[in-house]
């Protein structure tokens, strides 16, 4: 591993890591928190002993039937999110400086299987696009380990866990598995997280899988949590010098000096995105904590290959055999997993030429002339003027003078993304611009934002017992009638014959009734929406926002849906049918859990509704906080919704 490493020194601690980025200054610049007593390294350093073992795991699951070009992703939601390697399975990267690494990147790309299995923005499923049955939103490693309450057709009984069934399924040689980040909000003491992280590694070499465990993020968005991330990566650090398996650090990934906040987002709960996509590996790119990821990532899967896989040498001078276990397995002791796969699920040609991408069938089929996919003839008239900057401007539709706040980034790039945002009741653009931190997420990103103000309406509906400013939502869903949509219709064409944007990346997002009304233009006109962010939203089949009246405390759907006051109700879906089939475009669902307002419960709906017809989500719930629109929730929004785009 010549050449991968360089050593710096934090106070008194001498660590070694790896050569992600080029040094850089920055008045964002990270510091490190974590003091490291013993040398350290990002990229796992396997010596002889450890070779041994992982070579004895490797072979056995070869036996079995897994596939060495395929790896699965076990971890919570900082893993389930298209922000992890979707871009290197849709071809999207620009390797700048590491084009070296290009072989070891179609290497694990020649595995693909069915398009169902993924929800990557060019629909192509492969090793990196691929949604795993063992990552999802605010999980444990215990989670990982609970058995189904109804085990899924192909996962049956001892394979009904969600980690079991997706080693089963999938069928990888290696597992990249990162867990640590929700259990250090429970307890300060890893103590019960390591004993279940230990059950994972126990289960994955079981089906002879090699578990590469990763160690986490910083926690920049609380006190409290940042202080425990030192103790669980060391228990995480522990477990896999005592079982010889290989370290990822991540964490001292972030921590070179070059990085931007750590790597982390501005709400410090989620690693950031940059250069225009999660796998630029360039000078700028490298700076962002998913870029980083994404490209270490990379690195630990082609060193496995080579010293394992392909019996290449040994690494020396590293630490990884002291302790080395001996505990070696054969075949016999694999989980056999060879009649997993039905056949049309998965096409394993490893000597095939590049597979296209994978258009996204479901966009075709949305059924109205508006979202046909086709060039749009909506009617209107007016012109959106190009000032830099922050400025009002109108557009007159369906006989209407619409205004709108308009906010152009000095720098945004030829063909840059557009973000339509929608403020709450009685609100108007200004109002959701600034409230939601829009300027600085479109500052940071080179994203077009346009914030459009609601009608005045004369009459109440399911959410508005009386007229008050509101978006027109059910039962008008039409996007050939209803107002509101018609005016989002022209804000597209005209944002793209002006301003140039990129109608494979145009976004919507929302605050309360502006969240039902963003979700609305997503589920409605979904070849034309890559993503949609919702803030207090969500799906009500009550007969009024008010007819549910649940809060609770929590961070997961699955918490407070064993809580008093769950409601139960059945009717039309609103704001608007969410589909069941077809493209249903991803969404991020931000809520705080004591809502007095809009009930919580309703974007546990959606995401349930989601789930169920196997779009993607990402939840986010607020533990006792209210009717609030986070200052951050734009750049949060953003660092889920610009890992998805149109094909």
């Amino acid at each position: 591993m010549t050449g991968l490493f360089r050593v710096v020194q934090w106070g008194l601690a001498s660590s070694l890591i790896v050569l992600g980025c080029t040094q850089g200054s920055s008045e964002h610049e990270a510091t490190a928190v974590q003091r490291v007593t013993v040398p350290r390294t990002v990229l796992p350093a396997i010596g002889a002993s450890m070779k041994s073992r992982l070579r004895s795991i490797y072979l056995a699951g070869q036996s079995a039937g897994n596939r060495a070009a395929v790896f699965s992703k076990v971890g919570d939601d900082l893993t389930a999110t298209g922000a992890f390697m979707d871009d290197l399975g849709c071809r999207d990267e620009t390797l700048g400086s590491y084009a070296a690494l290009a072989p070891t990147i179609d290497y694990f790309r020649t595995v693909t299987f069915a398009a169902s299995r993924t929800g990557a923005w060019c629909g192509t499923a492969n090793a990196y696009s691929l949604r795993s049955a063992a990552a999802d939103q605010g999980w444990t490693a215990a989670r990982s380990l609970v058995p189904y309450s109804t085990a899924p057709a192909d996962c049956p009984s001892p394979y009904n866990t969600p980690l079991r069934c997706e080693l089963r399924r999938t069928r990888p040689a290696a597992a990249l598995i990162m867990f640590g980040t929700y259990e250090l909000q429970a307890s300060a003491d890893p103590a019960s997280f390591r004993a279940s992280l230990a059950q994972v590694v126990a289960d994955t070499i079981n089906a002879g899988v090699i578990p590469v465990l990763s160690t986490i993020p910083p926690r920049r968005d609380n006190a409290t949590y940042g202080a425990r991330v030192a103790a669980y990566n060391d228990a995480i650090i522990a477990l896999a010098s005592a079982q010889q398996v290989p370290l990822w650090d991540y964490w001292l990934a972030l921590n070179d000096p070059s990085m931007l906040n750590q790597g982390m987002d501005s709400g410090g709960f989620y690693p950031s995105v940059g250069g225009g996509s999660a796998a630029a590996f360039t000078t700028t790119g490298l700076r962002y904590g998913y870029n980083q990821r994404n490209l270490t990532a990379v690195q630990v899967l082609g060193h496995l290959k080579s010293v394992v896989y392909d019996d290449g040498p040994a690494d020396s001078g590293g630490s990884s055999d002291a302790g080395a276990a001996t505990d070696v397995i054969d075949a016999s002791d694999v989980v056999d997993a060879v009649d997993v796969v039905d056949a049309p699920d998965v096409v394993d040609a490893p000597d095939a030429p590049d597979v296209p991408d994978v258009v996204d069938a479901g966009a075709a089929d949305a059924g109205t002339a508006a979202d046909s996919g086709a060039a749009d003839d909506v009617s209107y008239t007016g012109s959106l003027r190009v000032l830099a900057g922050r400025s009002r401007q109108t557009l007159q539709v369906a006989g209407l003078a619409r205004p709108m706040t308009v906010y152009l980034p000095s720098s945004r790039g030829s063909a840059p993304p557009l973000v339509m945002a929608f403020h709450g009741t009685s609100g108007d653009g200004n109002q959701v611009f600034d409230e939601s931190g829009a300027q600085a997420m479109a500052n940071n990103h080179g994203v077009v934002v346009i914030a459009p103000d609601s009608q005045w309406m004369s009459g109440g509906d399911w959410d508005h017992p009386s007229e008050t400013g509101y978006w027109q939502t059910w039962p008008d869903v039409d996007p050939n009638h209803n107002v509101d949509l018609l005016l989002v219709r022209a804000i597209m064409v005209e944002a793209q014959r002006r301003f140039g944007v990129d109608p494979r990346r145009i976004y919507s997002i929302g605050h309360s009734n502006g969240a039902f009304f963003a979700q609305l233009v997503a589920t409605q006109l979904p070849s034309r929406i890559a993503g949609y962010g919702s803030s207090s939203g969500g799906l009500v089949q009550c007969a009024t926002t008010q007819s549910c009246h649940f809060q609770g405390r929590g961070t997961t759907c699955d918490a407070l849906r064993t809580q008093p006051g769950w409601c139960g109700c059945s009717g039309p879906d609103k704001p608007g049918p969410v589909p069941t089939s077809g493209r249903i475009p991803p969404a991020y669902l931000a809520h705080g859990t004591a809502d007095p307002m809009v009930s919580v419960q309703y974007t546990c709906a959606l995401s349930d509704r989601m789930r169920a017809a196997g779009a993607t989500s990402l939840v986010v719930l607020r533990d006792g906080d209210g009717h609030v629109l986070p200052s951050t929730f734009a750049s949060d929004a953003w660092a889920f919704l610009s890992t998805y785009r149109l094909p």
